[in-house]
């Protein structure tokens, strides 16, 4: 299953396996033995996923964590600290551009549904807005469906279909329409997943010129929803190139309880490129006060003057 199969060597990776696990005594042992299996892989995005409290007593037994010899990135990121997906309007001329927050959540349930119906939310309380910047920074990843949802409105009803000519096998996991994340394979076909509460269509949205803002931390599903608007009219994207794991993830639940969360794809775009190397941005920003004679930091005043140019936003 895993994406670089091609590319391991398995019978190297396993003895490595088998000598962790021959060592275990128990299931709090075996993390280890499940992490040389993860990062042997290779793709720097499959791992380990089990409850805190297996990870603490791992740690108050060994006085580390299980995986703390995996080798993550320098980033410069300073958003990563956001949780809360909250709108702000910006001048340009005698408009308005709106700027949402689009930050790393995790998990189902209440909070997430809480989260897309807030991010959604903006758009319906701010009408009028001549453009949009979505601000992606800090989101490292989680729940891709819920920010996707919240930003339907961009996206455009019914977005999440296959490039053209593309091979069923690339198509997405789920689509975006009528304000719901609807499964698009599997036993669970065509059932909604996810769903605004107060959804309605806002059909111009979909043509409004969008500066997606995203940073060196952006990764996973906040890579996931960055993709989302590559191929998108009326779009360019300012910061700096994403973290560079925009692959696609699935759990494998052993008996023990422990999820191996597997890379087992690329995450694609509308034309069906793939990102193995992160997403790159049109014009690149290094984080920083902007002018002083603007309080908005440098990347959403590069954002700005790009929205200003843009037929929408002018004067008429």
């Amino acid at each position: 299953m895993a994406y670089r199969r091609d590319k391991v060597d398995w019978p190297v990776l396993e003895a490595k396996v088998r000598a962790e696990a021959a060592k275990a005594r128990d299931p709090i042992d075996m993390l280890t033995a499940y992490e040389t299996l993860l990062s042997g892989l290779g793709d720097g995005h499959s791992f380990v996923n089990v409850d805190a409290e297996r990870r603490a007593a791992f740690k108050a037994r060994y006085g580390r964590e299980f995986d703390s010899a995996r080798v993550h990135k320098a980033t410069l990121s300073k958003w990563y600290l956001r949780r809360s997906p909250d709108g702000f309007r910006h001048a340009i001329g005698g408009k308005f551009a709106l700027r949402v927050i689009v930050p790393f959540v995790v998990g189902g349930g209440a909070p997430a549904r809480a989260y897309a119906d807030k991010l959604y939310g903006n758009f319906t309380a701010n009408p009028g807005a001549c453009g949009y910047i979505v601000d992606i920074r800090g989101n490292a990843g989680g729940n891709a469906w819920a920010m996707l949802t919240g930003l339907t409105a961009l996206l455009g009803n019914g977005f999440g279909t296959p490039a053209p000519g593309m091979a069923e096998a690339a198509m997405p996991f789920a689509r975006i329409a009528g304000g719901k994340a609807i499964v698009n394979y599997g036993e669970h076909k065509d059932a909604a997943m996810f769903e605004l509460a107060a959804w309605r269509p806002l059909p111009s949205l979909a043509k409004a010129p969008v500066a997606v803002l995203i940073d060196d931390i952006v990764g996973s599903s906040g890579e996931q929803t960055a993709i989302a608007f590559k191929g998108r009219s009326h779009t360019r994207f300012f910061g700096q190139q994403s973290y560079g794991v925009a692959s696609e993830n699935e759990g494998f639940v052993l008996p023990d309880e422990t999820n191996l969360v597997v890379t087992t794809g690329m995450m694609r775009d509308r034309t069906g490129r793939i990102y193995p190397q992160g997403v790159p941005v049109d014009v690149q920003v290094m984080p920083g006060e902007g002018l002083a004679s603007d309080p908005d930091d440098a990347v959403v005043e590069a954002a700005k003057g790009w929205l200003a140019r843009q037929r929408a936003c002018q004067r008429r």
